[in-house]
């Protein structure tokens, strides 16, 4: 049984799941864009199972409720949600009309409400998890909204405005923007992931090669770290991870085919992990295992590259297919994943992805922080995903 008491998640800024379960390793549920649905891999075994689980088109974002019986899927062509129970791996609704191109997808501490950020029409919308319904009108952010995540506490929610260079902050028990923001930060800032202790919030800014530290207590900027430029590429940080511990954040950069690991204790580059040694391409996700030992990075080589956090040493590759991007988690059990057998083999992946996780090892209490964050080179995004989503309009 699995006992998850706390969780605060971004489907591209980052998900922290609190459990107490007697699954064994967590199962990786990965979004594929290009196929129009979702892949469960076995972290046990490095395995995809099942067959993989349709949904609408270009699913982006995901996020898994508190109790770990559901996930929640952003798909950017068809301005929808999907909902998927994982006890059976099938949709259990037709799927949810939101904004106008969702991608960023949080679900609240206390599993209540879905907060979706819509790229396309510069709002977010709120879904009623209850009746799997959206409520009240949408909420105006900036321009072309990326990435949301919750803090901690339940109260508070940050968006990343890609295109107006800043970050909206909406006070959750009102659903009202906070004045005196939004917070400006780096160009086009994609991702946000938060601290465990709920203190700062990291902002991975594309557009000017640079991460932003805001302090949640004043909603100000605290720190820009500035991340150093590669054979004279300027990176392009698309995506962050923090560990349980809150004492490291892994930067994936697109351009500069490398992971910056940033000691949020001191906001210095502690580490870089490039594609010199380890064919590193195009990272455009992290996600820390519950243990803190483990990071899973997702790159344009069609693989998810497992890196030991204690020494920042390859320890394995997951091949996907076409494109693996993003992650989300939902929990096994010691013998089987919920609805699907085990299976050999892998069942590939799309162009792009996302992904989430959740589990645990034996019965104590964990805390998985999932950082699934899109590629959004600016080309790609307006070419590819906006032209692709307006002529289909």
């Amino acid at each position: 049984m699995l006992n998850i008491t706390a969780l605060l998640l971004s489907s591209f800024g980052f998900v922290l799941i609190y459990a107490s379960s007697v699954f064994a390793e967590p199962l990786i549920y990965v979004t594929n864009s290009d196929t129009d649905d979702v892949t469960v891999i076995d972290t046990e075994t490095n395995l995809s199972v099942g067959d993989s689980i349709p949904v609408e088109r270009a699913p982006q974002g995901i996020a898994i409720s508190p109790d770990g019986t559901t996930a929640y899927v952003a798909n950017t062509n068809d301005d929808s949600v999907s909902v998927i129970d994982i006890t059976t791996n099938m949709a259990v609704t037709d799927p949810i009309a939101v904004g106008s191109a969702p991608q960023g997808i949080a679900i609240t501490p206390d599993g209540a409400t879905v907060y979706v950020a819509n790229f396309g029409s510069n709002d977010v919308s709120i879904i009623d998890t209850a009746t799997n319904m959206v409520v009240g009108d949408r909420i105006p952010v900036g321009t072309t909204p990326q990435d949301i995540a919750i803090s901690p506490d339940g109260n508070t929610a940050y968006v990343t405005n890609s295109d107006s260079d800043n970050v909206s902050v909406l006070d959750i028990s009102t659903d009202i923007i906070v004045v005196n923001v939004p917070i400006e930060v780096g160009g086009e800032p994609v991702a946000i992931a938060i601290t465990p202790d709920g203190t700062k919030a990291y902002v991975a800014n594309f557009g000017s090669g640079t991460v932003s530290v805001i302090d949640t207590s004043s909603n100000t900027v605290d720190t820009t770290i500035t991340i150093p430029d590669i054979d004279r590429e300027t990176p392009s940080p698309v995506s962050i991870g923090i560990t349980p511990d809150g004492s490291l954040a892994y930067v994936g950069n697109v351009t500069t085919n490398s992971i910056s690991v940033i000691e949020t204790d001191t906001n210095t580059i502690f580490a870089r992990l490039t594609n010199r040694i380890d064919l590193i391409l195009g990272p455009s996700d992290v996600a820390i295992t519950p243990d803190g030992e483990r990071a899973y990075i997702s790159d344009g080589n069609s693989e998810i590259l497992v890196y030991n956090i204690a020494t920042n040493v390859l320890i394995d590759k997951i091949a996907l297919g076409s494109g693996p991007v993003a992650l989300a988690i939902a929990p096994t059990s010691l013998s089987s994943p919920p609805g699907v057998a085990p299976a050999e083999g892998n069942n590939g992946g799309g162009n792009s992805c996302s992904l989430a996780a959740a589990g645990s090892s034996g019965k104590s209490n964990i805390l998985y922080l999932i950082i699934p964050a899109l590629l959004l080179f600016r080309r790609i995004r307006k070419k590819y995903k906006m032209e692709g989503y307006q002529n289909e309009h």
